[in-house]
Order: C-alpha cells, then structure tokens, then sequence
C-alpha cells in the first residue's frame, strides 16, 4: 500500500477504528470529505500561499468559517464525528483543526463544540501519553516549503 488514506483506512478497519454499519459507514465517508475538504482549503489558501497573509481575512470569513459551521452540524450533540465510536476520521479532523488552532485561535474560540471536540481527543489516554512523550514534537507542523506552520530555512 503507497496512498496514506488508504492505509489509514485499512489500519482504521483492522483495529476496530472504521464504521461496521451502512449508515455509519455513510457518515464516516461523507464526514471524512468534508474534513479533506477542509484541510485541502487550508493547504491552498495559506499553506502554500508565499501571500497568505492577504488573503487570510477572506479564507477565514468565506471559507473556514462555512466549513467549521457544517463540521459542527456534523458533530451535534455527539461524541466523535460518527457518533458514540472514535474512528479515524477523528484522527483526520483533529489534525487539521489542531493545525487551524494554532493558525487562528480567536476562529476556533468562537465554536466551543470544536474546542470540547479536541479536549475529548486530547484527554484520551494514548493521545495525552503520546503528548507528553519526548517523540511528540508540537513545532514545526510542515516542512520548510510551507508559508506557515515550519521552520523556514
């Protein structure tokens, strides 16, 4: 296997991480679009975008708030985005919304339902040890081609 979602997925199915249901599996890949989408309108607007800058107030207010509105509506009143059973699309969507945190805390400060989202992900057990473990390594996000997030060189 060489695709990243694809193993993702498959490691996802084997270690008990992916919907068993139709309508979960449904939500799962509606949801998982959603957060690629997402995480690819960041990618281009301000990854790698030498002009990010410029362009910040727009992504923000056209384009993350939009989606951030539908990843809400997605996670309601639920604990994980599919439900009551954590699955790899919440490893997806805490990354990228991890990633957005760090770029614009005032942006994800004005949806508390995100920010309960990512305490949720970050109290489970594994994800604290990894966090606190010298292999974690909080900074730099990207690698140096990046316009934000790296360490340029």
């Amino acid at each position: 296997m060489t695709q990243s979602l694809t193993i993702l997925r498959y490691l996802a199915r084997k270690h008990g991480l992916a919907a068993r249901d139709e309508p979960r599996q449904a939500r799962q890949e509606l949801v998982e679009q959603q957060v690629l989408d997402v995480r690819q309108g960041f990618v281009s607007n301000i990854l790698m975008n030498k002009d990010y800058e410029t362009k910040r107030a727009d992504y923000l207010a056209a384009t993350l708030e939009p989606q951030l509105d539908l990843l809400v509506k997605f996670l309601g009143d639920k604990q994980w985005l599919i439900g009551g059973q954590l699955s790899y699309v919440d490893f997806l969507a805490y990354d990228v919304l991890d990633w957005l945190k760090r770029f614009t805390p005032d942006t994800i400060g004005k949806y508390p339902t995100i920010g309960q989202y990512l305490d949720r992900f970050e109290a489970l057990p594994a994800i604290t040890a990894y966090q606190k473990s010298p292999q974690h390594k909080a900074w730099p996000i990207f690698g140096p081609r990046a316009s934000w997030g790296a360490v340029q060189m």
